[in-house]
């Protein structure tokens, strides 16, 4: 087990274990806190994978036999089986998670810049449900954690939120317990990602049993491409999101593929199943909703595949959402011809059907706001468009306004990621944008043409011209 999974899920004692899902902290501006967010899955591992319970396994999926299997299916449906079926949630279970510090990145190995806080508000004591699962928030005010940078010389806006730095918090039933909690910034471009078919190859269009096989016999593979465009838009400041309807317990499973494959560290949603949790629509739904809310400056852009139900879920959050969502981009998955007992995946036939099947979804959205993709160039040229239409914008800026040669301005304001803060920040002289200069910046021949251009993509800038 690698590193960060180690941290994830350590042991509080002999016989339980706590497993922490990444998540995020976002910042309140009205309220002046940052909000870290907490939650996991407790639970106790118990003796050994029995041949009955293996049968029975094996009797749910249908379509693999482990006698005449090779000894590496073998090995890896016993490895996944333990995994998954050995565990047995603890309910009612009280531990304590405070605040102590930042860090560098998601690992113990990573420079820490520990705190001693007193403040009541950066613990919280958390107690798991009949299923084992805890959630909960520290709320965090934005001085409190002042008090705490100014000793190590660090500032939140240039340290904590441009250079990807992370909360660091301690479990108080085991010293060694570690959890790192992301810190996002409030303005910025973030990815909601599906995982499974999306961003992993698991076969959920051929049904229930080949997805079970898929998980419990085959190496977790990833789908081609994805893992560098995503690491490749986290480079240029795009945050990330996992969303899957998979159970939580396979938490573990699911970071060692995000990690194995090298995709971004990002929150990672998984779904209660276990006290008859809500369907796959209703939870992405209420999870995309609450992630979009934590962050109203930001915009997203959401991938999914056109297996299950991403499209119809995507369509509902844009229409909840419509200035807020840049992009939704689908991969086009084989769909399942079920005839009989036999399932039928052609490509040629399925292509049309998958092409009918979306327009007739997202019927009555602009064609210019979802697209069908077959690799992962194309997400990566889809979602840098936005990036570079807000570089023109802001280099046109930087060139004409004047403003960076104002020794009262404070340059580092107009970064990339900054330039609606910057507009809005009252050290800024606005007339020197906006009052005087406004018109004759909008009318400019050139900053036409960029308009022109990304005509597409104008609500990444909306947020200036309401200004």
């Amino acid at each position: 087990m690698s590193e960060r999974n180690r941290q994830m899920l350590n042991l509080i004692n002999d016989d339980v274990t706590v497993s922490f899902s990444p998540t995020y902290a976002s910042y309140d501006k009205l309220a002046r806190i940052w909000n870290i967010n907490l939650m996991g899955w407790v639970f106790k591992t118990q003796g050994s994978l029995s041949t009955k319970l293996q049968h029975t396994i094996v009797s749910s999926i249908g379509s693999i036999s482990l006698r005449n299997s090779s000894k590496e299916t073998s090995d890896l449906f016993r490895e996944r089986a333990e995994l998954l079926a050995l565990k047995s949630t603890v309910k009612n279970f009280k531990f304590e998670i405070r605040l102590c510090g930042v860090a560098e990145a998601p690992s113990i190995d990573s420079k820490l810049y520990e705190c001693n806080f007193s403040y009541p508000e950066t613990k919280i004591d958390l107690e798991t449900n009949n299923s084992g699962y805890f959630q909960g928030k520290i709320k965090l005010k934005e001085e409190v954690l002042k008090d705490c940078l100014i000793k190590h010389n660090l500032d939140i806006k240039n340290d904590l939120e441009d250079k990807n730095f992370y909360f660091l918090l301690k479990c108080s039933a085991n010293k060694e317990l570690f959890n790192f909690v992301q810190i996002i910034s409030p303005i910025g471009i973030s990815v909601i990602s599906d995982i499974d078919d999306t961003i992993k190859e698991s076969d959920v269009h051929l049904g229930k049993r080949a997805l079970i096989a898929n998980a419990f016999t085959s190496p977790l593979k990833a789908a081609p491409g994805m893992s560098d465009s995503y690491r490749y838009l986290q480079q240029k400041g795009y945050k990330f999101h996992y969303v899957s309807a998979a159970p939580y317990n396979t938490v573990d499973i699911t970071l060692a593929f995000l990690e194995t494959n090298s995709f971004p560290f990002g929150s990672l949603n998984l779904r209660n199943v276990y006290l008859g949790g809500k369907n796959t629509v209703v939870y992405k739904n209420d999870i995309i909703t609450k992630i979009l809310n934590d962050f109203p400056d930001r915009k997203f852009i959401l991938i999914g595949d056109s297996g299950e139900h991403d499209m119809m879920i995507f369509k509902n959050i844009f229409q909840l959402f419509p200035t807020k969502i840049l992009k939704i981009l689908i991969r086009d998955v084989p769909s399942a011809i079920l005839e009989g007992d036999n399932i039928f995946s052609q490509r040629s036939v399925t292509k049309k059907l998958c092409e009918s099947r979306a327009n007739l979804i997202f019927q009555g959205l602009e064609n210019t706001i979802w697209n069908l993709f077959h690799d992962s160039d194309f997400v990566l040229t889809e979602s840098l468009k936005f990036l570079n239409f807000k570089e023109k914008i802001i280099n046109f800026v930087e060139e004409h306004s004047g403003v960076r040669k104002d020794e009262g301005v404070d340059n580092s304001k107009l970064p990339e990621q900054n330039f609606n803060s910057f507009i809005n920040d009252e050290g800024v002289e606005n007339s020197k944008l906006l009052e005087q200069n406004f018109n004759s910046f909008m009318n400019d021949e050139r900053v036409k043409d960029i308009f022109e251009e990304n005509s597409n993509n104008i609500a990444v800038i909306q947020p200036v011209l309401e200004t």
